[in-house]
C-alpha cells in the first residue's frame, strides 16, 4: 500500500507539473498570437498607406504626362510661329535689298530724284 500511495503522489506531482507546463505553453501561445495579430494589423496599415502613396504617385504621373503633352503642343506652336517670323524677316530683308538695288539704279541716273523715291514702308523723319 505504501508503494501505491507513493506512486499515487508521484503521478499527482507529475500531473500538476504537466498542467503547469501546459498553462505556460498556452500563455506563451496566446502572447505570440497577440503579437502576430498586432504585426498583421501593422502590415495592413502599411499596405494601405503604400497603396495610397501608389495611387497618389499614379495621379501625379498622369498630371505630369498631361502637362508634358500640353507643353509639347505649346512648344510646337511657338516653334512654328518662330519659323514663320524668321521667314517673314528673311522676305523683308530680301525686299529691302531689292528696293535698295532698285533705288540705287534710279539714283544713279539723277541725284535730285533720290529723295522723291522713298521706300513706302519707311516712315519719314517727321513721323518717327
Amino acid at each position: 500500500q505504501r508503494a501505491a500511495a507513493h506512486q499515487y503522489e508521484r503521478e499527482k506531482a507529475l500531473r500538476k507539473q504537466a498542467e503547469e507546463k501546459f498553462i505556460e505553453f498556452e500563455d506563451a501561445l496566446e502572447q505570440e498570437k497577440k503579437e502576430l495579430q498586432t504585426h498583421v494589423e501593422s502590415l495592413e496599415l502599411q499596405t494601405r498607406q503604400l497603396e495610397l502613396k501608389s495611387k497618389n504617385y499614379a495621379d501625379q504621373l498622369t498630371r505630369l504626362e498631361e502637362r508634358e503633352a500640353d507643353m509639347k503642343k505649346e512648344y510646337n506652336a511657338l516653334h512654328l510661329r518662330h519659323t514663320e517670323m524668321i521667314q517673314t524677316y528673311v522676305e523683308h530683308i530680301e525686299r529691302s535689298k531689292m528696293h535698295q538695288v532698285g533705288g540705287n539704279a534710279q539714283s544713279d541716273g539723277t541725284m535730285t530724284g533720290r529723295n522723291n523715291h522713298r521706300q513706302p514702308w519707311r516712315k519719314s523723319r517727321k513721323g518717327r
